[in-house]
């Protein structure tokens, strides 16, 4: 799970929370990375009555390095779906993607 800052759009907010299941293949002290799952869209202040939100498949790749036996850097490019209903209707899909960069520490 990872949870990403909301962003304001005009008078709106937004945020994406992904939750995923991770896969990692090892080469040395390098590793490549992958993700997959759902994210869970949230936007408050838009629009009248019927509209609704709801999030979709979230995906990720990205490589990453263990700088030690505790500590690794890792880089990751997300991109998480959603769409708009209004009264049932789908009127709207979207994604948004991001490019991460995080320092990890390991018990």
């Amino acid at each position: 799970m990872e949870y990403q800052f909301g962003q304001d759009i005009g008078d709106c907010g937004i945020n994406f929370i992904p939750l995923y299941g991770l896969v990692q293949y090892k080469f040395n002290q390098f590793y490549a990375v992958g993700r997959l799952g759902y994210d869970l869209f949230n936007m408050q202040n838009f629009g009248p009555p019927g509209y609704s939100f709801t999030g979709g498949i979230y995906y990720g790749v990205g490589a990453g390095y263990n700088i030690n036996r505790n500590m690794e850097v890792e880089a990751v490019y997300g991109i998480c779906n959603m769409s708009q209903t209004f009264l049932g209707d789908t009127i709207m899909t979207g994604t948004s993607s991001k490019l991460g960069l995080s320092f990890g520490y390991k018990f």
